[in-house]
């Protein structure tokens, strides 16, 4: 007669191979489990669409992932639509580069001064295996993305 402990060790087991779960691997070749927004590339929507002030203080790449630290002045985050938007022509210097810029749209404004940090999936701007510069419109920062 099996023990329940070793029953349970068992059923544990048989469970394990039944129901897998994890992470796909398509899922893993970010750091970020999953991004908040795709990166948008359209050159009307870069050159006229909403851009109220937004400040950027970090940006990271890690993989296919830009994770970008910025705030902006309004009552509440919550009525922000924020998207990340690429030029469409990336310039072919030594290194080819892309101008990009965050686009930010609220209904309100305010005077307290609110953070946000968002996540994008910037596996749009693969070119090939070359690196691009992610060079942000209105702004010092710049990255370079491999």
């Amino acid at each position: 007669m099996i023990s329940i402990k070793a029953r349970s060790g068992l059923y544990l087991l048989i469970l394990l191979f039944t129901f897998p779960g994890g992470c796909e691997k398509s899922e893993v070749t970010s750091i970020f489990s999953v991004c908040d927004q795709k990166t948008v590339v359209d050159r009307s929507f870069f050159e006229s669409g909403p851009s109220d002030l937004m400040d950027i203080q970090d940006v990271v790449i890690e993989r296919d992932g830009l994770r970008i630290k910025s705030g902006a002045r309004g009552c509440s985050r919550e009525s922000w639509k924020v998207e990340l938007v690429g030029s469409e022509y990336a310039a072919q210097t030594l290194t080819a580069d892309r101008d990009i810029r965050l686009s930010l749209d609220r209904e309100e404004e305010g005077l307290p001064y609110l953070g946000k940090e968002i996540s994008f999936d910037m596996t749009i701007f693969k070119a090939g295996s070359e690196d691009v510069i992610l060079l942000f419109y209105d702004s010092e920062h710049q990255i370079r993305y491999t």
